[in-house]
């Protein structure tokens, strides 16, 4: 610490110069926030690091999503806890300098053991980013914490987590899920994951349907019935269920009347050749197991949801290639293509 005036060398944002009759000021490149600065006089560089999300991670290494509040420049957010715990904290960040003017994705700023708590309740945990180094407070809360869930799990390979067989869906975002799988072999073995694989699920020891995300966990798996499944999993009750479809169909305004979809393996969809003489007639549904409240329908051109959207509207007369995708259940889709 001598005193020494610094800036930045024309025209090199990342420079760092002294010469107090040319130098420029430095700038901060991306919005506004929390950004960490690095400077090496002795390399005669610097860096900006812009904080990103925070998480605080708790003695369950269930991560909390922190709040950002510019106007004091801390984050903050309330949790609830049964006992004692202690809570580390590790925020994203977006890197610029010399090589990377317009920043890439930087380094986590893990900021170790921030904060412990020696009793059961609910406690806002603050984090105070204005000194020199970061400082967290904890203050008892009047609020529970929020319960948040992802809005989608995937179905893994149980040995191989970067195969994945189905996406799972929340439609009301409250932690309850379906979709659907073709199982290829029985008592097939899988496990459930959140999309970046931070949480995995299987089933706790001695309880085939609940779920278990503890390093004790055995394999999530189903019934020696091969075929179509239907999946529907809790993560707020910790449960899950496979439901056999004995059918697939597609019924309605076609001359068949109802016809069965055949499974293609290499494509994963199912598929059926349909005729149309009346195109204008309400239209058709894609039913399970016959039954005409356990449906497919239009949600969307091209898109399905699962009891949810109107009759499918026929393309023409003629005959045609009904192609349906049930693997992702967010993005479920149909078309016809003209034979």
């Amino acid at each position: 610490r001598d005193n020494t005036l610094w800036g930045c060398v024309p025209e090199n944002a990342f420079d760092l110069s002294n010469d107090e009759e040319n130098m420029w000021n430095f700038w901060l490149q991306n919005k506004a926030g929390c950004y960490r600065i690095t400077m090496d006089v002795n390399e005669r560089v610097w860096t900006s690091e812009q904080l990103g999300i925070m998480k605080l991670t708790g003695n369950d290494n269930k991560e909390r999503e922190m709040k950002f509040d510019r106007k004091s420049n801390t984050y903050s957010v309330v949790v609830s806890t049964t006992g004692s715990e202690t809570f580390t904290a590790s925020a994203t960040t977006r890197k610029y300098d010399k090589s990377n003017k317009d920043g890439i994705d930087g380094e986590a700023v893990e900021l170790g053991n921030v904060a412990t708590v020696s009793e059961a309740g609910n406690w806002l945990v603050t984090i105070d980013l204005n000194a020199e180094q970061p400082s967290a407070t904890v203050t008892v809360s009047e609020e529970e914490e929020k319960v948040t869930y992802p809005d989608a799990l995937l179905m893994i390979a149980d040995n191989d987590w970067n195969v994945t067989k189905a996406r799972l869906y929340s439609p009301n975002h409250d932690g309850t899920y379906w979709g659907f799988y073709v199982t290829q072999q029985g008592w097939e073995n899988f496990l459930l994951a959140t999309e970046g694989k931070e949480t995995v699920w299987g089933s706790l020891p001695g309880a085939q349907f609940t779920l278990d995300s503890s390093d004790g966990r055995y394999n999530l798996w189903g019934d020696d019935k091969v075929g179509l499944k239907r999946y529907w999993v809790s993560l707020a009750d910790e449960q899950w269920s496979e439901t056999n479809i004995q059918k697939i169909s597609v019924a309605g305004s076609i001359d068949e009347g109802n016809k069965e979809l055949t499974y293609d393996a290499v494509t994963k969809t199912f598929g059926a050749t349909v005729t149309v003489s009346d195109p204008n007639g309400w239209g058709v549904k894609i039913l399970l197991n016959d039954d005409w409240n356990d449906v497919f329908v239009c949600k969307a051109e091209g898109r399905l949801g699962y009891n949810d959207g109107g009759d499918i509207k026929l393309p023409g007369t003629g005959t045609y290639r009904l192609t349906v995708s049930l693997s992702d259940f967010e993005n479920m889709t149909y078309s016809f293509v003209q034979m």
